[in-house]
């Protein structure tokens, strides 16, 4: 009888063992290709021309190198916010509508979603 429960924790242990393993696999991936790769998820604002409300058109590119898809991504050049979704890897481009005042500000914040398990939110300046 005591070799059957001894059986059955050795299971649930190696069960949970290979659960974290899962788990943690997508932060250790993209760990691992930002440490390999630092240009790996890059963003850039490239300007347009202005609207008839003297406002700026410009064009917001993220691009990113990894296996691992971001969910919720989000860049907020000042106070305006640009949603790209699910990213993977490649280039993912936006039209966007920017004040003077959003281009002096410059990016603010990226947020994302690490596989969809893990926020993370890098804030510049």
């Amino acid at each position: 009888m005591l070799s059957v429960f001894a059986g059955f924790r050795y299971a649930l242990a190696v069960l949970a063992l290979l659960s974290l393993a899962l788990l943690l696999l997508p932060l250790l991936a993209f760990a691992w290709d930002a440490l390999r790769n630092p240009g790996c998820l890059t963003i850039r604002v490239e300007g347009g021309g202005r609207t008839a409300e003297g406002e700026l058109r410009a064009k917001v590119s993220v691009s990113y190198c990894s296996s691992v898809p971001l969910k919720d991504v989000r860049v907020r050049i000042g106070s305006r916010t640009v949603e790209f979704g699910r990213i993977a890897r490649g280039v993912y481009t936006q039209e966007v509508t920017l004040t003077l005042k959003d281009l002096e500000e410059g990016i603010r914040e990226l947020e994302a979603s690490i596989g969809g398990l893990y926020r993370m939110a890098v804030r510049f300046g």
